[in-house]
């Protein structure tokens, strides 16, 4: 995909909160795919980082120059093939060598999770490759991408992955929808809900991300993530008293309504009335915002 608006806008925000970006590497070498001059001149009026001059309508322009102008240190591309002119050569499915061990303080993933198909090893490599204190930003596809790569994303995987366990912490969580009009969304952690974000938008979408390595611990050292609410009701199952449900003594007019109903007309009504509420609950906590760089906080 390339570096475009909304990692553009989340690294911005870093730079512009006084964040030291420092030596950057960039997963496959990114194209930049920043065309819209308004939107560079809205990002130089709040921000105060000049953009509208690189700015560009070509497509075979690379990201460097993005990175060298919000203070990169230097920029490096590492992908499986020197095609586009990386200059760092890896297969992201091998553990990664010393070499290349926090040799970053930024790691731009704009769209390549989703080709490698050995995605522990490849989340592993990216927190490996970055310095303490240094910050992941991906930008990967959530939905309607299918044929894309090998994968689509849930935020759930990133949640687990990006955890105190493995050294880090979440800077910044939310979908990015392309359309007519690119969207952004905040979005609160499936854990904290304490059920399944499952939001559905009606254009392509992305997971965008901003983690920080707080630590270096070795990835999943603590054990392999586990879906939040899995491991909760595993939890709740080996601390309750095992005891026998009682029949309830009163039931509502509702309740002695719907006992009219046929077995499988009754459940099939509450299963549609328990699957609407828990979407109102759960679109009530996904909340739109104007820009990427607005889902960061401290």
């Amino acid at each position: 995909m390339g570096l475009e608006r909304f990692a553009a806008e989340m690294i911005l925000g870093l730079a512009a909160n006084g964040e030291t970006i420092g030596p950057v590497g960039m997963l496959g070498r990114q194209h930049l795919n920043l065309h819209d001059t308004e939107w560079a001149r809205a990002i130089q009026a709040r921000l105060k980082i000049k953009m509208d001059d690189i700015v560009t309508d070509a497509d075979d322009i690379f990201a460097e120059s993005f990175f060298e102008r919000v203070g990169a240190a230097s920029v490096d591309s590492l992908d499986f093939s020197p095609y586009q002119g990386a200059n760092l050569i890896h297969d992201m499915n091998d553990p990664l060598p010393d070499s290349l061990k926090g040799r970053f303080q930024l790691l731009h993933d704009g769209g390549t999770m989703e080709h490698v198909f050995h995605i522990p090893h490849y989340l592993a490599n990216c927190m490996k490759l970055l310095q303490v204190g240094g910050f992941y930003v991906g930008v990967v596809p959530a939905d309607q991408w299918m044929g894309h790569g090998f994968y689509q994303f849930s935020p759930e995987l990133l949640f687990r992955v990006f955890s105190e366990a493995n050294g880090f912490r979440l800077r910044a969580h939310g979908f990015g929808v392309r359309g007519r009009k690119s969207r952004v969304y905040a979005m609160p952690d499936d854990r904290h809900w304490k059920g399944r974000m499952q939001p559905l938008f009606e254009d392509q979408t992305l997971l965008l991300i901003v983690a920080q390595k707080m630590a270096d611990v070795e990835p999943f050292a603590k054990g392999w993530p586990q879906q939040s609410d899995y491991a909760s009701r595993w939890a709740e199952h080996s601390h309750a008293p095992k005891t026998k449900r009682s029949a309830p003594t009163h039931r509502s007019w509702k309740n002695k309504l719907g006992m009219l109903l046929p077995v499988h007309l009754r459940k099939s009504i509450q299963r549609t009335l328990i699957i609407r509420r828990h979407s109102r609950e759960r679109n009530a906590l996904i909340k739109e915002v104007s820009s990427a760089d607005h889902l960061l906080h401290p």
